[in-house]
């Protein structure tokens, strides 16, 4: 029988940007959170964005597949990125969702260079999803 698989960058935006507007820090106040980052000409530019890449995996049996997403998080200040990320970082471990069994941090979030010149950092996730057979 065929299975199919959640959609883990839609489930992670959906629930990331649910659950970073029901914070009350000042840097967790309007933060995008979308699969692409904008272009540089798109006005309003967002001051906090975080980016959800999904990076596929290996089926671990017949309905479990290991699904890898990488998180970039772009502020304006080094704190504020530091502070957002540590946040995300906290945020997508507790995930409960239809479909996500587990979450685990891959790689806790590191400083990257970002020729934009924002604060970016960099972290990635490894989620044990549940499929349904169709």
């Amino acid at each position: 029988m065929a299975v199919i698989f959640p959609d883990i960058e839609k489930i992670l935006v959906q629930r990331l940007q649910e659950a970073l507007d029901a914070r009350t820090e000042p840097f967790a106040a309007n933060v995008a959170v979308s699969t692409i980052k904008p272009s540089s000409d798109v006005l309003p530019y967002p001051e906090r964005m975080v980016v959800i890449r999904g990076d596929g995996g290996p089926r671990l049996d017949h309905v479990r597949k290991l699904e890898r997403a990488g998180i970039t998080i772009w502020c304006n200040t080094y704190q504020e990125a530091s502070d957002l990320a540590r946040l995300v970082e906290a945020l997508v471990k507790e995930l409960t969702v239809d479909g996500i069994k587990l979450v685990d941090i891959a790689l806790s979030p590191v400083r990257v260079a970002e020729e934009t010149q924002q604060e970016c950092r960099y972290m990635t996730i490894e989620v044990i999803m549940q499929g349904t057979n169709l």
